[in-house]
């Protein structure tokens, strides 16, 4: 037994130290993303920041290239985690009203950054959008930032105190335009997604937004299938991962198939109902979810 407990407990050890120095890696990095001179993109507008996985990461391609095939018949943008501000700026320069929030104070300043540089009328609001008005902890910080206590490693002492509100509430006290029927989510919350969702539930249900949203059902697996399941009582019947457009095959899934893949289904995927999205499968790459193989 002697043999093996060294090690097992160096392990835990190197853990626990790894998590508590985590913050500084992560604060070091955006110190450098941060001090990257601004550089025009390929979409066309100015980017202070790294754009590395805009570029690489099939995620990200994929979600890109959603925006740019369904922004033709958009009217609006709404970004949740907006955090620097690309897919903003990407929504604006194709013609979008965008309204984005980001609660963490450095990558809110970041945002305010590149919005200048780019002379945007985006409306940028730090704050956290969540299930309920309050205050909470945010935990991590720069590019890096949840609600949801753990998420990336993040230790427990590492945090910042946020306001909160719900979309609910953000679009029936009449300061913001309200949303329109045609609009595009993005929700990108590090596990918080599943939150943000159970704050708008009159939106969900009165105005239908696509969404692209964040499938990582090891950060809160009960809440992830939860808002599934409340996904389809609002209308919404299909989902299809973002990075499948970059890498093939392309794959509709019926949420409820979702929730049975579980943990096997991990990326950023985009929420549809065959219902209320008809006009939008024709815009979408390769047509809607019923020219193409459904689990």
């Amino acid at each position: 037994m002697a043999l093996y407990s060294y090690p097992v407990a160096s392990l835990s050890i190197m853990t626990i130290f790894t998590d508590q120095i985590r913050p500084l890696y992560r604060y070091l990095r955006d110190f450098i993303y941060f001090s990257f001179p601004a550089r025009k993109t390929r979409h066309g507008f100015k980017y202070i920041g790294s754009q590395h996985r805009f570029l690489f990461s099939a995620d990200e391609l994929g979600s890109i290239l959603l925006v740019r095939s369904l922004a033709p018949k958009l009217k609006s943008f709404l970004n949740v985690g907006a955090n620097s501000g690309y897919y903003c700026l990407l929504a604006e320069t194709l013609g979008l009203e965008v309204i984005c929030f980001e609660p963490e104070r450095a990558s809110f300043r970041l945002l305010q950054r590149n919005l200048q540089l780019n002379a945007s009328s985006v409306l940028a609001i730090p704050l956290a959008v969540s299930s309920q008005r309050g205050r909470a902890k945010f935990f991590g910080s720069g590019t890096a930032g949840s609600l949801v206590r753990g998420v990336s490693g993040t230790p427990q002492w590492n945090y910042q105190e946020v306001l909160t509100d719900c979309l609910d509430n953000l679009f029936s006290l009449g300061g913001i335009a309200p949303q329109p029927t045609d609009s595009l989510w993005l929700l990108d919350c590090e596990g918080a997604e599943p939150e943000v969702l159970k704050g708008a539930i009159k939106l969900l249900t009165n105005i239908h937004p696509i969404i692209i949203v964040e499938y990582v059902p090891l950060r809160n697996q009960h809440c992830w299938y939860d808002s599934i399941t409340n996904l389809q009582q609002y209308g919404y019947t299909h989902a299809l991962a973002c990075s499948t457009l970059v890498n093939g095959p392309q794959l509709w899934t019926s949420l409820s198939a979702l929730n049975t893949l579980g943990t096997k289904f991990k990326d950023n995927i985009l929420l549809i109902s065959d219902y209320h999205h008809q006009k939008f499968l024709s815009c979408l790459p390769q047509g809607g979810p019923f020219s193409h193989q459904l689990l």
